[in-house]
């Protein structure tokens, strides 16, 4: 989802669901694998701080983290959670592009990043990809975009829905982003990489209706860009049907995602 429009509050908002829904179990094993004095890990994308906020409470020992972000609002709303570090664990924003970032500073333990993947160019997770195998370190990369559901269902569910995903997908000024075709890009590189891959889903209520009215607005936004002026009628009837069922407590919703964790594959000799 593109925090545009909502970003500071919309990523406020998410951050339960977005706790709720990762898969934790490959990290914590590689921690236990690879025990280390202090772990230095490199947050890309980091908005405000969602994955130190997230794994800094739930990784033994020391950390030293770099959150790396471009939006200077972010970082300023983001830097309040570094006021209240556990004991041991120290970090700093980085207002730098990401992979320029990478390029210029030596390679840390652990790469993460959260909501990220699903919104890079082909050639930027290539660019990254790159870096882990070179680098030969392990990338988490939670809740990553694969869909969504609204309940009940209506008929023209889908067709909006496929809408608000080309929409995501749409030529951007870095190129196109990847949205839903993230996930076969990566089965692509399974191989030369072992890539793991595990459902990350929110389950928003009914009683969510903020969340819900999130959900709603952003398609609102996106839809008309991609439907036919004949087929806007249609999209204004079911925005207001959603609407109404959200207000009512009447509507609850499905966003499908996916967390991968990536890393260089071992060589086999046979």
């Amino acid at each position: 989802m593109s925090a545009i429009g909502y970003r500071i509050e919309w990523l406020q908002h998410r951050y339960e669901y977005d706790a709720e829904a990762r898969w934790a179990l490959p990290l914590l094993q590689w921690i236990e694998q690879y025990p280390r004095k202090i772990y230095r890990i490199v947050d890309l994308g980091a908005g405000l701080g969602s994955n130190l906020r997230f794994w800094s409470k739930r990784i033994n020992g020391a950390q030293d983290w770099t959150l790396v972000e471009i939006d200077e609002s972010l970082i300023a709303q983001g830097s309040i959670w570094l006021e209240h570090l556990p004991d041991g664990v120290s970090a700093r924003y980085m207002h730098q592009d990401f992979l320029t970032y990478l390029r210029q500073q030596p390679p840390p333990d652990l790469l993460l990043c959260n909501a990220l993947l699903d919104v890079l160019t082909t050639r930027q997770v290539v660019d990254l990809l790159d870096y882990v195998w070179a680098n030969d370190l392990p990338l988490m990369a939670s809740i990553n975009y694969s869909g969504m559901e609204f309940f009940p269902g209506l008929p023209e569910d889908q067709r909006f829905i496929a809408a608000y995903e080309a929409h995501m997908e749409r030529e951007q000024s870095t190129g196109y982003a990847l949205g839903r075709s993230l996930e076969p890009l990566l089965a692509t590189i399974s191989g030369p990489y072992d890539v793991a891959m595990h459902a990350s889903p929110w389950k928003v209520p009914a009683k969510d209706a903020r969340m819900l009215t999130f959900l709603l607005d952003y398609m609102e936004q996106a839809v008309p860009e991609i439907i036919s002026l004949e087929d806007l009628p249609s999209f204004r009837r079911w925005l207001q049907v959603r609407r109404h069922q959200a207000r009512e407590g009447q509507l609850h919703a499905m966003v499908l995602h996916q967390d991968a964790w990536i890393r260089r594959a071992e060589k086999k000799f046979w």
